[in-house]
């Protein structure tokens, strides 16, 4: 009886013995580092499964951590995606798990550099302006004839707002008297890429008083590639240059781009001057495409003839 009790007890230390192995295999090892860096709008690959001491293991982020915007994590220790946000040294801790297994986590750090974005200035005053007819207060300008240059002397009668004439402009030469429906200009641009960008205008008004005056999509067109794209408004003041922001991104095809400005019939003077336009100095696109024009430089050459 003695010997058949020690060997049922003997058999039941075998089993419970036996239950922590059969329960979990062991542990698995998992270690972090610092991973390349990411750039903004540059697609991301990078694989983390390095853990070690099973088939089968499987990658989630730990509760509570994140990753740069624009990436994820695959179970099979994959980050992929594409940054849309410059972040430095992000810290965030990786869980590796296999079934019957001790999980493992690891410590993870990502940079996600900004992108190599170049803002490109297009002066108004150099685009094509051949058989152009402006308008104005007084006078109908032709051609050459819509530039104008910056005359920080000139008297308006305006008091005060004549000291304020032509400031913020990028350049001493602009583009002025576009009161004229259906006058557009052509901004007529390269790209070594197809890729996107970010377009501003840099407008100012000529009304000659301290009164604004604000532009929509209804009295100052501006398309990309034949698309019209819908801006809020830009409120523009006398004589005082400022950038407006025309879209956040616009489409650039490679090779030929075109931009274009075109002054829509208004009454925002009155329904005498049927047609007011602003001053025009410049647009500038921000954008990782390498950009290029053929200015027509020899516009200002023409200026006095």
């Amino acid at each position: 009886m003695k010997k058949t009790l020690s060997i049922i007890l003997c058999s039941i230390l075998c089993v419970l013995l036996a239950l922590p192995l059969a329960g979990c295999k062991g542990a698995l090892s998992y270690t972090g580092s610092a991973l390349p860096e990411g750039e903004v709008g540059t697609a991301y690959s990078q694989l983390i499964a390095t853990a070690t001491g099973s088939d089968g293991i499987t990658y989630s982020l730990k509760t509570g951590n994140s990753l740069p915007a624009g990436l994820v994590l695959s179970a099979g220790g994959t980050i992929s995606g594409t940054p849309s946000k410059a972040a430095d040294a992000v810290q965030f801790t990786v869980v590796a798990q296999a079934d019957g297994f001790k999980s493992a986590e690891a410590v993870f750090i990502l940079t996600i550099k900004d992108s190599e974005f170049t803002t490109h200035i297009f002066k108004a005053c150099y685009v094509d302006l051949t058989d152009k007819q402006g308008g104005g207060w007084s006078y109908n300008p032709v051609g050459v004839g819509l530039i104008q240059q910056d005359m920080p002397n000139y008297d308006t009668g305006l008091g005060e707002f004549g000291a304020e004439k032509n400031e913020g402009f990028e350049f001493n030469y602009f583009i002025g008297g576009t009161w004229f429906p259906g006058l557009f200009f052509d901004f007529v641009i390269n790209s070594d890429t197809t890729g996107t960008g970010r377009l501003q205008v840099r407008l100012a008004n000529d009304l000659q008083s301290d009164e604004d005056v604000v532009f929509t999509p209804d009295e100052l067109e501006i398309s990309v590639n034949g698309t019209v794209i819908k801006y809020a408004s830009f409120t523009t003041k006398n004589y005082k240059f400022e950038d407006f922001l025309v879209a956040e991104e616009i489409n650039l095809l490679e090779g030929e781009n075109k931009i274009t400005i075109t002054i829509l019939e208004n009454e925002l003077v009155s329904a005498n001057l049927s047609t007011l336009g602003p001053l025009i100095d410049c647009i500038k696109i921000r954008t990782q495409a390498g950009l290029i024009w053929e200015p027509k430089l020899s516009n200002l050459g023409l200026l006095g003839d």
